[in-house]
């Protein structure tokens, strides 16, 4: 069971990224529109990779992650699970969100 929580990105920062984003697209943009495709081919394809890394952070969440009842902090990109971390509930005799 999967629980997501929250953006990984505070506002700034989701802020940043995406006028990151719009730059680099722009920038790519009039790259491939004016000047010709084989004499920067390396800079464009670094530009198209840098957009897809900054977009799929875009996308991370944070949330809570249950598997064979042991409670994990995950990191998903559209429901995917990426990462996720242990939480040691031994000690514990209920655990709740607020």
């Amino acid at each position: 069971m999967k629980i997501i929580l929250e953006r990984s990105l505070d506002f700034r920062q989701f802020q940043n990224l995406i006028i990151l984003t719009f730059i680099t697209v722009m920038v790519l943009l009039g790259m491939i529109n004016s000047v010709d495709f084989k004499s920067y081919y390396l800079i464009e394809a670094l530009l198209l990779f840098l957009n897809i890394i900054f977009i799929a952070i875009l996308f991370f969440k944070k949330g809570l992650y249950i598997e064979n009842q042991k409670l994990y902090v995950c990191m998903c990109l559209i429901g995917l699970v990426l990462k996720k971390t242990l939480i040691e509930t031994s000690n514990f005799k209920q655990v709740s969100l607020m």
